[in-house]
């Protein structure tokens, strides 16, 4: 055996005598690396000595997928969860099918079936994942499942939870004495994410030119710049000035990480801090169930129901397109189907002065005298 080496792969040929038929034949194995290539061929080799192997096209799927989770590379929590899907769901469905016979309508048939349930990603993973293996295996020659996908679920879209203006300001103002105030503060007044509002730096924040700009998001559009109003000016410069006296008391002990809201000694503040800190405090005023990103919701609430249009606040929130707020938001705009069939007629009639509209009555014309 003298392995080949082509497109960056090592490949070799076996030669053996088929049990059954007595016929000689030759087995490719393809692998990575050198190393991975002696490692299939002395299993291959095995395999033959002991008369275990099977040719893959006679390979059952449901035997496959039982190698796939045995040789992927998952964490413990994932590898069970993908067994509980290869054992009710896959494997009834395609178990049967050798794997070399598998096709592309087998797989989307699968998809199909599972669209609508919590388990069709997982699914996809599963099959995508084992068919990948077998190609790098050298088992088939293409993964059929490639480019499918059981698409979307469907979930009805679910109402956030938004506070009314004066349950947040009932909030604020006795939260005003709690050491989280100017975040929780910053968080109302400008709708940004949680997760954005931790990883804000004083680099970050002009408060001469009363703006701040979001840099710790994933999205394009998620990195932007957020107006502030005078009175979140006035609360973020009484909040930094308090964090300049807190740092020349703690000295050498102060972390500087030049954060705009820390845990008192410089250092980051746990998300569950603030969520924490919030639950009990809505507990305590019997304010209905909320979360920090509950604040967010009600900002861009207040922002649409005062009519500010919906581009603009999808600006101000990070959303990558007008789509996403007014899906999310749609029960919050004041304007409804009626009042815009209204305006459009109340806007028109204006240019057209009092003028009665009749219909069907229209005089003929007098033929003119010859």
């Amino acid at each position: 055996m003298k392995p080949e080496r082509r497109s960056g792969s090592y490949s070799a040929r076996i030669s053996y005598t088929d049990p059954r038929t007595g016929k000689r034949r030759q087995k490719r194995v393809t692998a990575k690396t050198k190393r991975e290539l002696d490692a299939k061929v002395a299993q291959l080799k095995a395999a033959l000595a002991s008369g275990s192997y099977t040719e893959p096209a006679k390979i059952p799927f449901a035997s496959y997928l039982e190698h796939y989770l045995d040789t992927a590379d998952l964490a413990p929590r994932t590898r069970t969860a993908y067994a509980l899907v290869v054992r009710r769901i896959i494997a009834p469905w395609l178990g049967t099918l050798p794997l070399a016979k598998l096709t592309g309508w087998h797989v989307q048939e699968l998809y199909n079936a599972v669209r609508e349930t919590s388990y069709a990603q997982q699914v996809q993973a599963v099959v995508s994942g084992a068919l990948t293996l077998a190609v790098r295996e050298g088992l088939i020659a293409r993964n059929v499942a490639e480019g499918l996908t059981p698409g979307r679920r469907e979930r009805p879209p679910r109402a956030p939870t938004i506070w009314t203006p004066e349950e947040l300001t009932t909030f604020l103002t006795v939260v005003r004495a709690h050491w989280l105030f100017p975040l929780f503060w910053t968080l109302a007044y400008t709708g940004l994410r949680l997760s954005e509002a931790l990883a804000l730096r004083w680099d970050d924040v002009s408060l001469d030119l009363a703006r701040l700009f979001v840099q710790a998001s994933k999205s394009l559009a998620g990195r932007r710049r957020v107006a502030l109003d005078r009175m979140t000016v006035t609360v973020l410069a009484e909040h930094r000035a308090e964090q300049a006296r807190r740092r020349a008391a703690l000295g050498s002990a102060w972390q500087e990480h030049g954060l705009v809201f820390d845990r008192g000694d410089g250092r980051p503040i746990s998300p569950r801090t603030v969520q924490a800190t919030m639950a009990r405090y809505v507990r305590r005023l019997g304010l209905p169930p909320a979360t920090p990103h509950t604040l967010r919701h009600t900002h861009a609430t207040v922002l649409l129901s005062d009519s500010v249009p919906p581009h603009v606040v999808q600006q101000r929130l990070g959303h990558a397109s007008s789509r996403t707020t007014l899906d999310v938001y749609a029960h919050v705009l004041p304007v409804s189907e009626r009042e815009v069939a209204e305006r459009f007629a109340q806007r028109l009639n204006g240019t057209q002065g009092d003028q009665n509209v009749t219909i069907g009555q229209e005089q003929p014309r007098k033929s003119a005298s010859p």
